[in-house]
């Protein structure tokens, strides 16, 4: 959540390259974004496995390729 906060991206994420920004301004999104961010995805995943599946999958029918977690922060994930 603090690389997400400070660079837009993780470790794993640099190694894609692709990054975390604000849906509306393109800008970073800060660590209380970025760690929302983080948290709704771990409740997803602690929930049950299938919320976190559907999650994680989303991206594959939303026009803006966003996961559930992505639109609860208002933010989305692109290629650099």
């Amino acid at each position: 959540s603090l690389l997400i906060g400070l660079r837009g991206q993780t470790i794993g994420m640099m190694a894609a390259r692709i990054k975390a920004i604000d849906a509306n301004t393109g800008n970073l999104i800060g660590f209380g974004r970025a760690l929302g961010r983080d948290l709704f995805e771990r409740l997803l995943g602690f929930l049950l496995f299938i919320p976190l599946v559907i999650d994680l999958l989303f991206p594959a029918w939303d026009p803006r390729r966003q996961t559930l977690h992505d639109k609860v922060t208002n933010t989305v994930v692109i290629k650099i």
